[in-house]
């Protein structure tokens, strides 16, 4: 019976007198029932089966019934101890010895595991620990006890209220411990099921061998978190109708479709192993077994094995899939399934790739084709709803997932028509500095220049130099971004400015809109109901969707940057590659152009406070103050070296007209074109000014010359004491060693010897700095008007000069004029240069520069063209214009293309002549072949001819580019309008057809007809422009026929 007390404690013992069928036979008397009926409903029966038990052994129940309920209850409150199972059991196997024979029971607890789990975990274990131990001493060797648990028992020892001794003591107990990993799952599926014999293992590898390549990347899902076997010549057979992986997969997808249907882990009735998955996959598949070799099963045909567990509501979608989705086919509702099912499949991503292999159904099955098949599909689903695509991953969506998907597909839209919405939603990424454009490596300095994007300060800088971002967000916004010229403009104005434009990307649009539209409708429905069904799928956005659309978005951004130009002071530098790494190269060449001396000072101090301490206390063996270049080789100061120069000559001086400078102030000078210096290193060159005394410090209105007062310390070396600081110059006089030295190089530059007093020295050097000074704005007026890119060392030079002109103080301009004689010296020679090329070559480089604006957008297949572009790019790129040798190289490179240009135009007029003059006789012959009369033709041949014999007229006498390129698409347009017109009088001329024919010959009623190979062209299309000629010239066809059909 099913009641264990009355089973344990009387049944037992009727078993061993003897009379267990009397007992039956006297149960059924009793009760009128079949005794399996009475097994079932043993308590409502437990009257009689007890009085049937007093009948049957009424010598051990001598009281009746009450003797048997008496037994029942000791039993009950006595219970079962590990000592009475193991006896009983015992003693059954002795029961069943034979001479030879010695009976063993093997006692198999199934789910131990989840049975410890589901009590007292530590109370259950100790009851499997006594009965093994008991089975072990008093089972005399014939107790066998195996346990099973579903998934790992070790997941026991990590529980919080287990004792890990308890735990330790029972694991100890089995001596053997055997682990089963879905590789063995899949190892026994293989043998049980997918066993080959040698004929058809040996075929099967012959064809893996044959297809070794085609074969593995079928059988090779892409980026997954895990390892799944891949198709090996001796795997590949084994496994076969499947592929490995999809072998392998299943305990996957059997796991994923369970809990979505909140049963655990484990499956139900047939499909609860993974042999009957395999095995039902194969039977059912409709003609799979007498199919030819190469017919692959894949996961869509693993669904009907799984369905019973899919939740209702997810077969319900399925099921819907073929009447609510439009224009879907039967490979609509395969792909949604294999979508569904290979996303329950956690460590596979469901790109369209791996969509593509879980869909494979034969060995000759191209994966590209079939990802160019299944991709419409996708499409259909998506718009449908029922799938959602999160970069390149795509889910299929539950119903939940589906109602919060049509929210945010809506207001995605809205966000589409909204650019100023979506230019403001950019400020989360802009601080990502995705390029990494903050911060540059130049002449061995980290420069940190503002960045900008779209008018928004992303990171600011330690100058005004700028790099200045404009996405394509922004070229929606202002439609100037989009126009080189402006933007031209514009770097010409700003010129310490990099304007560096992205291309155009729609696909940011739709990436940037997704990700706001996911953002805000998943904090909208939380907000709303934070305890509803759709929140818990909005919370499982933000967490699973919003990373991978950001960076969907960010990849975007890196995306646009391939067609990115730079534009700077009136020039565009179009990228090598759209890479961070090439709009880095290009900067690193620019920057220098702005700090053109940054070269002589590039050292940036490490640590600020310990080298202004050892500058004041003439410590110079500080490695920052070595660095900084300001020693001689004594190792004493050296005041001409260009740090402490250049300091020195930008301090006002004392008991003069100019106030004292603002420390920081001078220090941004210095930080700024064309500088670019280590602000800490003019914190330095003060502190060594000061202690050389050419300086003097304005603290809280204290004049401090003691380099050693602690305030001078505090004031060079704290940011905030450093802002306060002001900073005078002091006065010195020049020896006659450097008014020699003045002199001399004065004469050197110059041509003339002025008297060695320093005032009239100074003066006459004034005057030469002047002269200079004009001749280099006069140079750049005319570059500028005729946009001729000056070289950079002109530009290092005017820096110098600017300086010189700066200081009119002798004390300090003649000592710095002996320092930079040599730039000065360059800028001469330079100017020289510069000078002669204006004068001598200055027309010919704006009628130079003007056929290179001509011809850059002409689209000209012309070699010698090509070339001369490619030059004066070249020039102008590396401001080399001046360089003779290649301004001639360029010269004559311009003149062959202009001899080669004029060539292919003059063939093009030729050519164009031939052709109409050609049509201007065939028209008379055309006429007749669509039945006109002699004086028809006359009549109408002029009037055809007219347009042609214009043309004639017009032809360009000299060729050039703008009236001979379109003379080929005027004559396809001529040859259109004629062939209408012959169409037209072919209906006017010929009778109308019979009844039963169409305007077409032997074609259906009200048809006309039309021969595409009349209007295509004779030569191969080789430009947009002319494939639109030619389907204007099919339009304009179509359009007459239709005036005398319904239909062509």
């Amino acid at each position: 019976t099913h009641n264990w007390a009355f089973a344990w404690g009387v049944e037992y013992y009727i078993d061993q007198a003897g009379k267990q069928q009397e007992f039956q036979r006297r149960a059924e008397e009793l009760t009128g029932k079949r005794w399996s009926r009475l097994q079932r409903d043993t308590a409502f029966n437990i009257d009689k089966l007890m009085q049937a038990a007093a009948d049957v052994l009424p010598d051990h129940f001598e009281g009746g019934r009450d003797s048997v309920q008496r037994t029942i209850n000791a039993v009950t409150q006595a219970g079962i101890t590990p000592t009475d199972v193991v006896e009983r059991l015992v003693s059954w196997c002795g029961e069943r010895d034979a001479p030879g024979r010695r009976h063993r029971l093997l006692l198999q607890l199934d789910e131990i595991g989840q049975w410890i789990a589901g009590g007292d975990s530590n109370e259950r274990i100790m009851q499997v620990q006594a009965l093994v131990e008991t089975a072990a001493v008093r089972g005399e060797g014939r107790i066998w006890i195996a346990v099973t648990a579903h998934g790992d028992i070790q997941a026991l020892q990590a529980q919080a209220n287990v004792q890990q001794e308890q735990y330790a003591k029972i694991n100890q107990r089995f001596s053997q411990k055997i682990k089963l990993s879905n590789d063995d799952m899949s190892h026994v599926v293989e043998e049980r099921l997918l066993q080959k014999n040698d004929d058809g293992r040996k075929l099967l590898a012959a064809r893996f061998v044959a297809h070794t390549g085609q074969i593995a990347d079928l059988g090779s899902p892409k980026n997954s978190l895990r390892v799944y076997p891949v198709p090996t010549e001796e795997f590949f057979p084994l496994c076969y109708p499947y592929l490995p992986w999809t072998v392998d997969v299943i305990p996957d997808i059997v796991k994923g479709v369970a809990q979505a249907a909140g049963r655990g882990d484990a499956l139900t009735g047939a499909t609860r192993t993974m042999i009957s998955v395999v095995q039902g996959a194969i039977l059912d598949t409709p003609n799979l077994l007498q199919a030819p070799i190469g017919r692959l099963l894949n996961i869509y045909d693993l669904y009907p094995q799984l369905v019973v567990d899919v939740p209702v509501e997810t077969k319900t979608d399925l099921s819907s899939i073929p009447s609510k989705v439009g224009g879907s086919t039967d490979l609509t509702l395969k792909v949604a399934v294999a979508l569904y099912l290979l996303g329950q499949a956690k460590y596979i991503p469901c790109t369209l790739e791996n969509l593509a292999r879980a869909l494979v159904s034969s060995l000759d099955d191209n994966l590209a084709a079939l990802g160019a098949r299944i991709e419409p599909e996708l499409s259909r689903l998506i718009d449908a709803g029922y799938v959602k695509q999160v970069g390149a991953v795509f889910e299929f969506l539950t119903t939940q997932q589906r109602t919060f998907q049509d929210k945010v597909r809506e207001h995605q839209k809205d966000l589409r028509l909204t650019s100023p919405a979506l230019s403001q939603a950019l400020k989360e990424f802009e601080t990502d500095d995705i390029f990494q454009l903050a911060q540059l490596q130049i002449t061995g300095r980290q420069l940190k220049l503002r960045l900008l994007m779209d008018g928004r300060q992303v990171a600011p800088g330690q100058s005004k130099v700028t790099i200045h971002i404009l996405t394509p967000i922004q070229r929606v916004l202002d439609s100037h971004i989009a126009n080189d010229e402006a933007l031209r403009q514009r770097s010409n104005q700003e010129q310490e400015t990099f304007f560096l434009r992205m291309d155009e990307a729609r696909s940011l649009h739709e990436a940037l809109s997704l990700y706001i539209a996911t953002r805000e409708i998943a904090d909208r429905v939380i907000a709303a109901n934070p305890a509803s069904p759709e929140a818990i799928v909005a919370r499982d956005a933000k967490v699973r969707d919003l990373s991978s659309l950001q960076t969907a978005v960010r990849n975007q951004l890196r995306g646009a940057m391939r067609g990115a130009q730079i534009f700077f002071r009136g020039s565009s530098y179009q990228l090598s590659s759209g890479s961070g790494d090439a709009v880095r190269g290009l900067l690193v060449q620019l920057v220098p152009l702005i700090y053109s001396r940054l070269n002589e000072m590039q050292y940036k101090v490490a640590n600020v406070e310990t080298a202004v301490s050892a500058a004041l206390r003439g410590m110079f063996s500080n490695m920052d103050v070595q660095l900084l270049s300001v020693l001689s080789n004594d190792g004493n100061l050296n005041m001409s070296s260009p740090l402490l120069s250049a300091v020195r000559g930008s301090l006002p001086l004392e008991n003069t007209d100019r106030s004292a400078i603002e420390a920081i102030e001078l220090r941004r000078l210095f930080e700024d074109p064309p500088y670019g210096w280590d602000g800490g290193a003019i914190q330095v060159a003060l502190a060594l000014l000061l202690r050389a005394g050419i300086c003097k410090l304005v603290i809280d209105g204290r004049i401090v010359t003691d380099p050693q007062h602690p305030d001078a310390q505090l004031a060079l070396s704290k940011e905030l004491r450093f802002k306060q600081l002001r900073v005078y110059g002091v006065r010195s006089e020049l020896d006659a060693q450097q008014l020699i030295a003045a002199r001399g190089i004065f004469e050197t530059l110059f041509a003339h010897r002025p008297p060695l007093v320093a005032a009239t020295l100074n003066s006459a050097l004034g005057t030469e700095l002047e002269r200079l000074n004009t001749r280099c704005a006069a140079l750049h007026q005319w570059a500028n008007a005729a946009s001729f890119l000056l070289p950079a060392e002109f530009s290092v030079g005017e820096s110098v000069l600017g300086e010189l002109v700066a200081n009119a103080n002798p004390v300090t301009r003649l000592p710095l004029f002996v320092e930079r004689y040599q730039q000065l010296d360059d800028l001469l020679s330079m100017l020289d240069t510069l000078e002669q090329f204006r004068q001598t070559a200055g027309a010919t480089f704006q009628k130079v520069r003007d056929y290179f604006n001509s011809m850059i957008n002409a689209s000209l297949s012309v070699p010698e063209l090509s070339m001369f572009l490619q030059g004066f790019n070249s020039l102008q790129s590396e401001r080399r214009f001046h360089d003779r040798a290649r301004w001639q190289d360029l010269i004559a490179a311009r003149d062959a293309a202009e001899a080669a240009v004029t060539s292919q135009l003059v063939r093009w007029v030729a050519d164009a002549r031939q052709r109409a003059e050609r049509t201007i006789g065939e028209i008379p012959a055309q006429l007749r072949e669509i039945g006109a009369t002699e004086p028809q033709v006359e009549e109408y041949r002029e009037q055809l001819q007219a347009p042609f014999t214009r043309l004639l007229a017009e032809l360009p006498d000299p060729p050039t580019v703008g009236g001979a390129t379109p003379l080929r698409s005027r004559l396809d347009m001529l040859d259109i309008n004629l062939r209408g017109e012959l169409v037209r009088l072919r209906e006017q001329f010929q009778p109308k057809p019979k009844k039963g024919n169409g305007v077409g010959e032997g074609k259906r009623p009200g048809y006309g007809v039309i021969l595409l190979r009349d209007y295509v062209p004779d030569e191969p299309i080789n430009s947009e422009e002319e494939l639109e000629v030619a389907l204007e010239q099919m339009r304009v066809a179509v359009l007459a026929v239709l005036t005398q059909a319904r239909r062509i």
